[in-house]
């Protein structure tokens, strides 16, 4: 409970950080890890396939884990204000790509000729005739499931503001 009372102590006050910048890198990383995690498991497992801009989200939450260990690898205090506004930078991507596919989803916009699945890179053809067989083809606009009337898409977008904001809102804070 008190790690939560600094967190919002971190956030809304005037006072330094409370919590030390690894904190929140580790903590970036802990929920990034379990949100692809997540998507796996519902791929594998549960058979809820992925179209390609779901795919697109996944590697920014890779990015995300990237960027986050930066402080446990180069950086010291004197970087954190670097360290934060990178996230924010990769947060930001992730808020656009999401927000596009959720623009998708809405049919706001067009779907792209690149919403028809996975684009096949091999030049060998028993391959691409077994990427062809094998492969489960999601188009962009259908919504494969809803958890109380918002698609996966749309949680995405929510959880990446959220993850945007906090990082941006550090990095103000440390900067001063």
């Amino acid at each position: 409970m008190q790690v939560l009372r600094d967190i919002i102590s971190d956030l809304f006050s005037h006072s330094p950080l409370k919590r030390s910048p690894r904190f929140y890198a580790l903590t970036y990383i802990m929920i990034s890890a379990i949100l692809l995690l997540t998507a796996l498991v519902m791929e594998y497992v549960f058979d809820v396939y992925p179209c390609i801009f779901c795919i697109y989200e996944r590697w920014f939450y890779v990015g995300i884990i990237t960027v986050s260990l930066l402080p446990f690898l180069l950086m010291g205090h004197h970087n954190t204000s670097y360290f934060l506004w990178l996230l924010a930078f990769v947060c930001l991507g992730a808020v656009g790509t999401t927000a596009y596919h959720v623009a998708i989803e809405h049919h706001w916009i067009a779907v792209p000729k690149a919403c028809g699945g996975n684009l096949f890179q091999s030049q060998d053809i028993a391959a691409l005739k077994s990427h062809i067989m094998n492969r489960k083809i999601v188009s962009c606009d259908q919504v494969p499931m809803r958890i109380f009337g918002l698609s996966l898409a749309e949680y995405n977008l929510l959880i990446n503001v959220v993850l945007m904001a906090v990082a941006v809102r550090l990095s103000l804070k440390v900067r001063k």
